[in-house]
């Protein structure tokens, strides 16, 4: 096996409004296209994926 080094860093923002930060998060991270996957049919339902997509679609993303 050759020697590697994985690094995977993940940031969890939870709370109401969270949905608000993704953006800059994206931006940040240096993102100009974002893939959104979902299960089930609740993040529809409650309406975040629209709120998601509404503020990507502000944000240019």
């Amino acid at each position: 096996m050759q020697s590697f080094t994985y690094h995977c860093p993940t940031e969890i923002i939870f709370g109401r409004g969270a949905e608000d930060a993704v953006p800059a998060k994206l931006r940040a991270a240096g993102a100009r296209r974002v893939l959104i996957l979902h299960g089930g049919g609740s993040a529809e339902r409650s309406g975040l994926l629209s709120r998601i997509e509404m503020n990507l679609t502000s944000a240019g993303l």
